[in-house]
């Protein structure tokens, strides 16, 4: 069999030898990571509450964003409840949720 792929290749030389390289050496860390504490405020109870209870009777999604909850039209940036600091944040159309903050920057959405 060797002679008949000698006869077929002919007298072509063989192919020089490629010298091997040594292979880069992989290291795995393996030490756990550490956690990366969540950089947004957590609302109070008291926001949640009011944001879970408000009524949303209708959203003008847009570059101007405009809602009527509890029954007064609100635009974004505007006040919804002073005791609590929480204002009309902007809409999520995709998500179909008005989004709320509170003075400590805490964010809730609510579906309409």
């Amino acid at each position: 069999m060797a002679d008949a792929v000698n006869t077929a290749l002919g007298d072509q030389e063989a192919p020089a030898e490629v010298p091997v390289t040594d292979t880069p050496e992989v290291t795995v860390d393996t030490a756990p990571a550490t956690p990366v504490p969540p950089t947004a405020a957590l609302p109070s109870q008291d926001v949640q509450v009011w944001v879970s209870s408000a009524v949303i009777s209708g959203v003008r999604e847009g570059s101007r964003p405009r809602a009527f909850i509890n029954s007064i039209l609100v635009e974004q940036g505007d006040s919804v409840n002073a005791q609590f600091g929480i204002t009309f944040d902007r809409v999520d159309a995709e998500r179909n949720l008005v989004i709320f903050k509170d003075r400590t920057g805490a964010v809730v959405g609510k579906r309409y």
